[in-house]
Formats: structure tokens, sequence, C-alpha cells
């Protein structure tokens, strides 16, 4: 079966405010590599960079989802996250809320 892959990355830093801005960027390719899909976005917010990554992948379920580009292999760098996912358990810190709630 051929699926798409989704690669995801979350950054953060400080804008002249000192307010926290994150910046989720998430680009989605068929089973060939092309292109089907991306989306960039910035947030104000003072997440982690645990939540940060939580919030992109998340981002990345829904684009795929919205676009019809499923099955959809996830790929991100954020192992915490990633067993997470995997556990199907959520914990009482903000990641957990934010993939459980999907």
């Amino acid at each position: 079966m051929n699926s798409n892959g989704s690669s995801i990355h979350a950054a953060i830093s400080e804008n002249d405010r000192d307010k926290l801005v994150v910046g989720v960027g998430l680009v989605i390719r068929d089973y060939q590599g092309m292109v089907m899909a991306t989306s960039a976005q910035c947030i104000c917010a003072s997440y982690s960079p645990l939540l940060a990554e939580a919030v992109a992948v998340l981002r990345g379920i829904t684009l795929a989802i919205e676009t019809g580009l499923t099955p959809c292999v996830i790929e991100t760098e954020a192992l915490d996250v990633v067993k997470l996912i995997q556990t199907g358990k959520a914990s009482l810190a903000d990641m957990g809320w934010s993939l459980v709630r999907f």
C-alpha cells in the first residue's frame, strides 16, 4: 500500500515584546517524494518545546485529513511526542492534553 509522509517541525523564538512565537512547518509528500501539501504558521504562545512539537503533529494530522492525503506516516524528531502517541496514554503534561483532544 502506498502512503503519504508528513514531515513536521516546530521552532520557538522570542519576539521583540518578550513573548514566545512558535513556528510550525509541515510538508506532506506522496510515496514518490512529490510535495502534495504544505503549511506554515506562526503562533504567539508560551509553549514548551514538547508542546510545540505536539501541536505541530496535531496540525500535520489535521492537514492530512482535510486534504484527503491519508494514510499518512508522520515524521518528527520529538521522541517524547512519538512515545505519547504510541502508548495512547495522556499525561498530565500540557502536551498530553493537546494530542488526546484530537
